[in-house]
């Protein structure tokens, strides 16, 4: 099996893509929640959905199946591990239709395609650990602005690989000192 190791960033740019496709909304409206160089402004008018993805400590991150392939070709021996680690994706909205579009991602979810794409980028949805939408009122500027929050859980396979070669000659010397 191949190494299989996501990176935050790689994951955050799958569920923006994900939920512009979801939503049929520009992907201009969706972006990652912390960028480097801040946040484009956007008008109180308008609907933007930011995303963010963290590393959720749970149990699941002390269980590892290891397993151990001997390649002939290469003469060596492959060690492979593999877990599953848990996330939390935080889809945070603004504007006038934040509510619909949060409520609607919180469905969107259990459809079979949505599944399959999921398991594609080897993530489930974990059904029982949702929060949201809950609605919050956020003040910027002594002005107050709609937000909704959705978080959703998810597990992610991770399989690492270690490749250790065979020792192809040996050089062993016995010395007896008198």
């Amino acid at each position: 099996m191949a190494q299989i190791l996501q990176t935050v960033k790689e994951l955050e740019v799958f569920f923006c893509n994900l939920v512009a496709e979801a939503l049929n909304i520009d992907k201009e409206k969706v972006s990652r929640m912390f960028l480097a160089f801040g946040q484009p402004a956007y008008a109180s008018g308008e609907t933007m959905v930011y995303v963010a993805v963290e590393k959720e400590r749970d149990e699941r991150d002390i269980f590892k199946n290891r397993s151990k392939k001997y390649e002939s070709e290469s003469k060596s021996f492959v060690y492979t591990q593999q877990s599953s680690r848990t996330l939390t994706v935080h889809f945070i909205a603004y504007g006038p239709e934040s509510g619909a579009y949060l409520a609607y991602l919180n469905e969107y979810f259990y459809f079979d395609e949505t599944k399959y794409q999921l398991r594609k980028n080897y993530l489930n949805l974990v059904p029982d650990r949702t929060d949201g939408p809950i609605r919050l009122m956020e003040q910027t500027n002594s002005q107050w602005w709609e937000r909704w929050d959705l978080k959703l859980r998810f597990y992610n396979t991770v399989s690492v690989e270690n490749v250790v070669h065979e020792i192809e000659s040996l050089d062993i010397r016995l010395e007896v000192n008198q």
